[in-house]
C-alpha cells in the first residue's frame, strides 16, 4: 500500500486484511496524499495547513483505503472526493453541513454515567419519516453521518436507514456493542456502513460495567470489537475521559489495552454538564487535563504501535477547525429535534413538523459561522431547572439571543480557506 490512489474496497476485501493493517505517521501520510490526483484540486493555500495538522495525526491502512481518524472520510472514497471538492469552495464549505450525528432512537438498555441523551422522548420515528429526513440531510450536503442513539441496534431497520445514503456519505454507527453479533455486523457492512464506534471507558471490567450502567458491558464491548473487525468494519472505541483515566500510567495502559482488543482508534471525549450530567460543573476537566490530552495525542501520533487517538481538544481548537456546532455540524435526536450539537440541548425545530432549510435558517440567525470556542461549554448551566431536554425553539432562541454573540473571528482553518491568513 505505497500510495492512496487505489480503488475503493468493499467490506469483504477490508475483512481479508483486517489482521495486517499498515500504519504511518502523519508527515509520511501527507507525502503519500500528495500523489493523490484529488489533492491537485485543492487550493494551494490549504496544503501547508494540512501538513501542519497531520503532524499530530497518523493514518491506518484499511483494505485499500487509509483512515486518519473517525472524524474524516476514508481515503480514497467518494466521500473523500466530495470533501476535497468542497475545500475548493470556501463559502460552500463554511455554509454546508459536513457532519451529522443522528440518533435514530433515544431508547437504550444501558445507563451510562455521562449520557447526553438522557430524558428525551422514548418514541421512535417511523421508517417512512426517517427516509424523508435522510433525503433532507443528503440535500444539506452531509459527508460524515454518525448513526447513534440511544442504542441504534435496537432498531431492526437500521440497515435500511443506512441504505438511504449513497456512497458519497461515510456512514458510521455508534453503539454500546449490545446486539452487535457477527451476523448483525456483516449486515451493517453489507448495508454500506463503513465504521463502528463502540463505547469503552476502562480496561477494567468492573469499572466499565459501573460507568456504562449495565452488567457485562465490558464483555459486550470486547466481543463487539471482534465482531466488527471480522465483518470488515473499521472499528474504534468511544471513550469519555475522566481525571482518573488520564492519571499518569493509566491512560497509556488503556491505549495498549485497546490496541490488544483490536480497535484502531480511541475517540476521546471530554465530559460535558448536559443530559445525565446536567448541572454537574465538577465534571469539566481543567486546563491541565486538556493539555495532557493534547500531549497524548502527539505521543500516540508518533508511536505506530498505539491506536489512533482522536480528540476534539485538537480538532476543535481555534488553531484548527474550531467548533462547527450548528454550522458544519448538526445533531438530530430520536424524536426529530434538531440541535446544534449533541452537547447543546436546545432545539431549533423538529423535522417531523418543519423542513430542514426552515430550521437551519432559524438556527443560522444565531450561529452563522464556526466558532473559536465550544458552544456546549459556553452554554453550560443555562438550561432552566426542571426543563426536559431539549429546550423548545422559543426558549432556545431567547437564550441564544442573550448569550451567543454571532459573528466574530473564525477558526484558523476557515481563515486559511478564505486566504485571510497564511500558515
Amino acid at each position: 500500500m505505497s500510495s492512496i490512489n487505489q480503488a475503493t474496497p468493499g467490506a469483504q476485501s477490508r475483512a481479508a486484511v483486517h489482521s495486517a493493517s499498515e500504519r504511518v505517521t502523519g508527515p509520511e501520510f501527507f507525502q503519500r496524499m500528495a500523489a493523490d490526483p484529488a489533492m491537485h484540486r485543492l487550493p494551494p493555500v490549504i496544503l501547508p495547513f494540512l501538513r501542519e495538522y497531520l503532524a499530530s495525526e497518523k493514518a491506518v491502512g484499511w483494505g485499500d483505503q487509509w483512515v486518519v481518524n473517525s472524524n474524516f472520510p476514508p481515503i480514497p472514497s467518494p466521500a473523500w472526493n466530495r470533501f476535497v471538492d468542497r475545500l475548493g469552495h470556501p463559502g460552500e464549505y463554511r455554509d454546508r453541513l459536513f457532519s451529522i450525528t443522528w440518533a435514530v432512537t433515544n431508547r437504550c438498555s444501558f445507563h451510562c454515567w455521562h449520557c447526553y441523551n438522557a430524558d428525551r422522548t422514548q418514541t421512535d420515528c417511523s421508517l417512512d419519516s426517517l427516509k424523508r429526513v435522510a433525503g433532507e440531510l443528503t440535500a444539506a450536503g452531509v459527508i460524515m453521518l454518525h448513526l447513534t442513539g440511544g442504542e441504534p441496534l435496537l432498531r431492526p431497520d437500521l440497515e435500511s436507514i443506512a441504505g438511504f445514503f449513497g456512497s458519497g456519505v461515510c456512514v458510521s454507527v455508534g453503539t454500546t456493542g449490545l446486539g452487535l453479533t457477527p451476523e448483525r455486523a456483516r449486515s451493517l457492512a453489507a448495508a454500506g456502513v463503513f465504521s463502528v464506534g463502540i463505547s469503552l471507558d476502562s480496561d477494567l471490567a468492573a469499572e466499565q460495567d459501573a460507568k456504562r450502567g449495565y452488567p457485562g458491558a465490558f464483555k459486550i464491548a470486547l466481543e463487539a470489537i471482534a465482531n466488527a473487525r471480522q465483518a470488515g468494519l473499521y472499528c474504534y472505541v468511544v471513550t469519555v475521559a475522566s481525571r482518573e483515566l488520564l492519571a499518569d500510567g493509566r491512560f497509556e495502559r488503556f491505549l495498549k489495552f485497546v490496541e490488544q482488543a483490536g480497535a484502531f482508534e480511541v475517540h476521546l471525549l471530554e465530559p460535558c454538564p448536559t443530559g445525565r450530567l446536567q448541572g454537574r460543573q465538577d465534571v469539566i476537566l481543567e486546563e491541565p487535563f486538556t493539555r495532557k490530552i493534547l500531549e497524548w495525542q502527539s505521543l500516540a501520533a508518533r508511536d505506530v504501535a498505539l491506536p489512533i487517538l482522536s480528540t476534539y481538544a485538537r480538532l476543535e481548537s481555534p488553531d484548527s477547525f474550531g467548533c462547527g456546532a450548528g454550522t458544519t455540524h448538526l445533531y438530530v435526536d430520536g424524536g426529530g429535534e434538531v440541535c446544534p450539537c449533541q452537547l447543546v440541548p436546545y432545539s431549533f425545530g423538529n423535522l417531523l413538523q418543519e423542513s430542514l432549510p426552515v430550521i437551519l435558517e432559524r438556527l443560522h440567525r444565531h450561529v452563522p459561522q464556526p466558532r473559536l470556542t465550544c458552544l456546549g461549554r459556553d452554554l453550560r448551566g443555562l438550561l432552566p431547572a426542571g426543563q426536559k431536554p431539549p429546550a423548545p425553539p422559543h426558549l432556545a432562541e431567547k437564550i441564544f439571543t442573550d448569550k451567543v454573540a454571532p459573528g466574530g473571528e473564525m477558526p484558523r482553518f476557515f481563515r486559511v480557506l478564505e486566504s485571510r491568513d497564511r500558515p
